[in-house]
This record gives C-alpha cells, structure tokens and sequence, in this order.
C-alpha cells in the first residue's frame, strides 16, 4: 500500500501539470486577497484575517481537487495497468486507500504555500501578531476536511470511467452539487419541513461551522462518513467483477448512517478561537432549546456591502448558524437586500415600511469596482417573528465620536445579547411588569412614550399611583419614579421602602434643583433647591442628592438668540454648560458601549455610609473638566456671551448616577409606621432582601420631546436633540438599567462579551503595500518553482546513476 502510495506521488510530482494546477490555484487566490479591489481584497478591508482565503478555496479546490485526481483510475484503465494492479496481492480497498491518501497529500501540499498570507498578515496586524491563530487553524482544518471530500468524489469519479476529461467533469458536478445544490434546492421552498434536513446534507452547513475555527463532532463524523461513503463505492467498483457482498454493503452503509444519526442528538463543540466567540452562553442555550414553535428572523443586511457591514453581516449569520445547533427545527433565517429591486418605488416603500416597524437606516460607503466609493442607504437590523408577534431589533450601534470600526466592533459584541433577549421575551410564557409611579408630579405618559413603548417590547408597562396602599407595587419587578415635583407623602415612602425590603428594584430620576424652562427661554430663571421629602429615605439607603447643578466643558449645543430674547428658530448653536454630554465607560454592564448620554441640570450624587452589604458603582460621571454652582443661583442665556475661565472648571468625574446593590436597611427602623390604608396587618421589615436601585440625579435623562402636529401630539424619539439631529444614548442606558434591575436569569452578562478588534496596521499598508502584494502574489508561486526543480533534479541525479 505504501509502495502504491509513492507511486501516485511521484508520478503527480513528475508531470508538469501537477505543478500548474498548484500554481493556478495559489495565484487566483492572491489576486483575489491582494491585487483586485474590493472586499475580498484583505489590505482594503483593514481586517487582520484570512476570511477571504476560506471564502474562495472551496470553489478554487471544485477544480483543483478533480485535476488532481482525474487520473488516478481513468489512466490505470487507459494504459491497461489496472488489471495488473488488480491482480497484485493487495485489496482492493487498500488501493483505493493508497490512491485517496497521495491525493489528499497533494491538496495538503498545495495548502502549505497560503501560510505565507497569513505570515503577512501575522506582520500588517496593529500590533504585529493581532490575529486569532486558534480560528485561523480551525478554518485550515475545515478546508482540509472539505477537500477531503472532494477527493473522495474525484477517486470514485476516475474508477467509474476511463476518460479522464468525463472523470473531471463528473467530479466537478457532484461536489458542485454537494457543497451548494442542497442549499439551492431549499432556496425554492418546495419542501417545506424538510428545509432543515436538505440544508444538513449539504457540505456548505457543515463547512461554514468548522471553517470559523469551531470543531463540532457533528461536523466531523459527515465528512468522515461522506468521504468513506464514496471510498466505499470506488471500492465496490473495482470488485464488479467480483461477487459483491450485498450484506457487507448494507451493513457498512447501515453504520454510516446510525452513527450520525447519534452524532445529532451527543456531540460535543470546540471552539479554537482565542475569545471564544462562537460559544454561546448557558442561557442562551437554554432559551433555545424552551422554543416549541418556529421562530423567523429575517435580516435586512444583504447586498454590496462595505468591508466593515459585510463583516457584520458575517457575524450575524455565524451567530444564527450557532443558534440553530441548539433549535435546528424552531430557529430560521433569511437575508434580504431592502435596495436589491430596481424600481426605485417599490425601494422607497420597502425602506419607509422598515422605518416606521422600528429599524434604522444607516449610510454605507461602499467601493464600486472601477475603485471609487457610492453612497448607498442600508438597513443593519432585523425583525424577528414568533406566532403572531414580532418585534424589530437594531443591530449596529453608533456611537458619536468613535470611528466606524469600533462601532461595528461593538455592534458585534452585542449581537448575541440583542438577540437572545428578544428571542427570550417573544417565546416567554411569563410577563415580567414594570411600573412608573404616579402621583407626585412625575412626568406623564407622553414625556416618556418612547421610552415607553421600547420598554413594552420586553415587559409589561403600567401606571398608577401608591397612594399609601401596602403591596400595591409587590406584583412589579422594578419600578421607574420619573422626575416627581411635589414632595411624597410619608405613607407613599414607606410603600416603595417596604417593597425594596421585600427585592423590589427601583430607578430613582430626581431632580433635587428646579430650574423653570419657560422662565429661561425668555433669558434667565434661577435655580433652587426644592425638597421631594426624600432626603432621609435615600440617606439611608446610601446616597445623597446635593443642592447644586453640574457644569461641564464636554457639553450639548442649544440656540441662544443674540437679539430678542426667545427667539430661537433658525438660530446658531452654542456650547450649553448646564447640559453635560457624558461618556459612559466600559466597566459595568449596564453602560458598556453605550452611546454618549444627556444630562440637562444634574446635580452631584454623594455616596454616604459604610455599610460593607451595600455595593456602590458610579455609572454616569462628568467629564476632567466640570464645576458645580450651588443654589439658589440665576441661570441666564447670557452665559454663553461670557468667557470660558478654564481655572473653574476644575472639579473632574463629578457623580451623576449610582447604583446600589445589597441589603438595604428601611428607613422606618426606630421610627412609628405611618397609618397606611388596609385592610389586613401591616407587616414591617427592616432590612432588606438582596436587590438592586439605580438614583440619578437627572430626571430629564429619560424625557422625550413632544412636539404638536396635525394629527395631535407626536413623541420624538428619546435622545434625540432636534438642534444638533444628535441621538444621545439615553435610551439604551435606561434600557439597560431596567434590564439588568429585572434579569433574573443572568441575561445582562451578554453584554460584558468582549472580542478583540483585530485590525491591520494603515500606516505599514500604505507604505507598504506594494510589496506585500508581491509577497503574497509571487513567494508561493516561487516555493512551488523551487520545490518542482528540487525534484527534477533529484530524479535526473537518481535515474543518471542508474
């Protein structure tokens, strides 16, 4: 067997056609990497991966692979050797075998080149070395299976013809039609269930999950058993003129299918990337798998893309594929292009019909192929159905200030999250409620409507108020209290005390000075402290509300009318201090990648006490550069007119939100119950079960704007500044703040992923990147060439002494 085996080798290693096919393939595959622009091209993308090599070898190997093995039986039966090697004291399964195994020796060999694109790329990652190896091998090893394959279909191909040109073709048909006929025939839904059976047949499912760098057994045992299926046949052809043992074949063919059959319900997963980022988390799984109906997504990302949104298009379709590991019946997808119709009418009506079911339009920059850049509009979201229900997701996330890559970079971060809580509270049987107090001058229905309605996507939203009831908020797993303006009433108090003793979560949005803003659109109002009869209760609970406003340099714009005082239609904009633009950090869940947040007159939270059962995190904080003025203090337009003396700005990371996680003590202890309305005993606890309040010091920071139109009022988008058509992240951060109050399931922690941006060096590529073009176009070539006179030279020197 190893004599035959050497034989192949060096009879493919002495034909000039072996070396061209090699070359042939090296070549197309730098052009594309290197040379042609555009996305696949790894310089323009920017990216420090070889996605475009695991891209476009399957295709280049659909040609390859037969050349190589066209051969290996058509010209045994041409030159009439193989009935001489057939009657040799070997199997024929052991010559099928022989022939298999110097095959896929040669698709190795013809692999070991591409190591020089990823040494380049190795070089061009910002630092040097900024790739994912782990992946990168995996993805190696995805391709090596899928030619194996390939040569499995181009050996059987050989033995059933004696021309080598049919044999070529033949293979090529059939591995055409293994990698992509199964995903066509699902393409035209004239199977309906048996979608997902064809789709598992098919070489592209199993390939596109190995080829990521994630090692499933799954995958491994089809292309262990799709190669011994074909091996089995060529095997069964070469002894046609033998007796054929139709039970050995059966039986085989039995094992082949019992064992994927127990491989789909016991498999295990291997994920060689570096962050782990095709492992899916426990409650995510675990969401999954609670599915018992079909749940649809379709993704409206599809079409000519830019590098970065064809990389967040790739992301999202590997993070569906892994969802569908653990709900392959009850999890579908599907692509769609909103630009991809010609009539421009019915693109208007699809990207109008988008917008107003929730998703956003993005700008998208994207390089045609005569090299320049058109702008196109794109929709990177995605709407998913369940029954009767569906609900849009937003799927990029922009962030003012920061470039688009690190955008996209954290859009993928969040995917998993956005999609499995959406996921989870369309397929949840229970109704997790929420409430916004009422009754103490809060802000009504339409201030917080958009906030509103966002939120009623997850849980169920009510209004109302205490009014002294004991229990009346015990139903609810957080309660929001929205910018109250008249002081509660101590039996109110001791209703939301007793149901944070008892877990209740609760945002607090206080604003401790008023400041009047019809008073200041006429030129000056001032600002005073104004009592909510809350002082002692937060006191107790571990933060203090100052009497003072916050001035920060990192502010919003406002028009400021130079002339008649009021007049602010059309007007320039000016730095506004008392209106601080905050950037969220990184270091809790709740403000992780979040966009920069609004604050309109916050006032400093202080942090009181030293109970070690309470943990106290800052989420919102100034920038380096503020102040606070204390109150009562004038507020005038005319500030702006002033010069900014910088020596006053000199206080940095001033609070503005904290949260509280712990034990609470109530602020009732020691102290008489007030006679609360019931019917039935008032029980009293003292101390808390473990939970969680978020106090901000800002109750604007979850008011929408409500402007008056013909059709009555309409609520603009929250976060949104209609002056400078910014859209601040509020929001998102009190979506956050809600979720994570109310996740019992550890949801939240999705958000803490993190994947490394794994970028190319722009400085290196432009300096440097006609070199690496002929690195990557001419070195692999030059190894093969090298290689290819090795061997001439060493035959001529063998067969000379000879």
């Amino acid at each position: 067997m190893f004599t035959l085996f050497q034989k192949e080798i060096n009879a493919f290693f002495s034909s000039l056609t072996g070396y061209v096919v090699i070359i042939v393939f090296l070549v197309t595959n730098a052009l594309f990497m290197w040379v042609f622009k555009g996305n696949m091209n790894v310089l323009d993308s920017g990216y420090a991966n070889l996605d475009t090599l695991f891209i476009m070898a399957p295709w280049i190997f659909l040609f390859l692979v037969p050349a190589i093995t066209m051969r290996v039986f058509a010209e045994e039966k041409r030159s009439g050797t193989l009935e001489l090697l057939l009657s040799q004291p070997i199997s024929e399964m052991k010559i099928v075998l022989a022939k298999y195994l110097a095959a896929v020796s040669l698709i190795l060999f013809s692999l070991l080149p591409t190591l020089v694109f990823y040494f380049s790329v190795h070089r061009l990652g910002s630092p040097q070395g900024n790739l994912d190896s782990g992946g990168i091998a995996g993805s190696y090893m995805g391709l090596f299976f899928l030619a194996g394959v390939y040569a499995a279909v181009g050996i059987f191909s050989s033995a059933i013809t004696g021309n080598q040109i049919v044999s070529f073709i033949l293979a090529v048909i059939v591995s055409f039609f293994l990698y992509t006929g199964f995903d066509l025939l699902t393409s035209t839904d004239l199977f309906g269930n048996m979608d997902t059976f064809l789709l598992k047949l098919g070489i592209n499912e199993h390939y596109r999950s190995i080829s990521r760098g994630v090692v499933d057994t799954r995958d491994l045992i089809y292309f262990l058993s799709l190669i011994g299926v074909f091996l089995f046949g060529s095997n069964i052809v070469l002894q046609s003129r033998k007796r054929i043992r139709i039970v050995r074949m059966i039986s085989t063919l039995a094992i082949i299918l019992m064992l994927n059959y127990i491989a789909s319900f016991v498999f295990y997963r291997f994920d060689l990337t570096q962050e782990k980022r095709y492992s899916v988390a426990p409650e995510t799984r675990q969401a999954l798998k609670d599915l018992d109906d079909v749940m649809y997504i379709k993704v409206y990302l599809d079409g000519d893309l830019s590098a970065g949104y064809m990389r967040l298009k790739n992301a999202i379709r590997e993070l569906l594929d892994e969802f569908r590991v653990y709900a392959p019946k009850n999890l579908q997808y599907e692509f769609i292009d909103p630009a991809g119709d010609p009539d421009s009418r019915i693109r208007n009506n699809v990207f109008s019909r988008l917008f107003d079911a929730g998703l956003q339009p993005e700008n998208d920059r994207v390089m045609t192929k005569d090299g320049r850049f058109s702008q196109k509009i794109i929709i990177p979201g995605a709407i998913i159905s369940y029954r009767e229900a569906g609900l849009p997701v937003n799927l990029y996330k922009k962030n003012m200030g920061l470039p688009d890559e690190i955008n996209l970079h954290q859009s993928i971060q969040t995917l998993e999250y956005k999609f499995i809580s959406m996921i989870r509270n369309l397929s949840s049987d229970t109704i997790v409620k929420v409430a916004f107090l009422e009754g103490h001058g809060e802000l009504n229905a339409l201030q917080v409507g958009d906030i509103t309605k966002e939120l009623a996507n997850f849980y169920q939203i009510d209004r109302g108020a205490v009014q002294g009831r004991p229990g009346s908020l015990d139903a609810y797993s957080a309660v929001i209290i929205a910018k109250p303006s008249r002081a509660f009433s101590e039996e109110d108090k001791f209703v939301i005390d007793q149901y944070i003793m008892n877990g209740g979560k609760v945002i607090w949005l206080i604003d401790p000075v008023q400041v009047s803003m019809d008073s200041l659109y006429m030129g000056s109002t001032f600002a005073f402290y104004e009592s909510l009869n809350l002082e002692d209760q937060l006191f107790r609970y571990g933060v203090r509300l100052n009497p003072n406003l916050v001035k920060d340099i990192q502010c919003n714009d406002i028009p400021v009318s130079r002339g008649i005082a009021g007049q602010q239609t059309g007007l320039p904009l000016s730095p506004w201090y008392y209106y601080p633009v905050i950037s969220p950090g990184n270091d809790h869940l709740i403000t992780r990648a979040l966009n920069m947040i609004l604050i309109r007159f916050g006032s400093v939270i202080d942090t009181v006490g030293e109970d070690p059962g309470i943990r106290k995190t800052v989420l919102l904080s100034t920038s380096p550069y503020s102040r606070q003025v204390s109150v009562p203090a004038q507020v005038s337009l005319r500030e702006i007119d002033q010069p900014r003396i910088q020596s006053e700005f000199n206080r940095s990371n001033l609070p503005l939100g904290i949260l509280l996680e712990g034990e609470f003590e109530s602020v009732f202890t020691n102290r008489s119950v007030p006679a609360v309305q019931s019917d039935l005993p008032v029980s009293f606890r003292a101390k808390s079960e473990a939970t969680r309040m978020i106090v901000i010091a800002d109750g604007d920071i979850i008011r929408n704007d409500v402007r008056e139109s013909p059709n009555g009022p309409m609520i603009v988008p929250l976060g949104f500044d209609r002056y400078t058509s910014r859209t601040f992240g509020n929001k998102e951060f009190i979506l956050n703040a809600v979720n994570y109050l109310c996740d019992q399931t550890g949801l939240i922690r999705l958000r803490g992923r993190e994947f490394r941006l794994r970028m190319l060096d722009q400085q290196k590529i432009l300096e440097e990147a006609r070199k690496w073009k002929l690195v990557n176009t001419l070195v692999p070539v030059l190894l093969v060439s090298l290689f290819g006179i090795a061997v001439y030279f060493k035959r001529r020197r063998k067969f000379s002494s000879s």
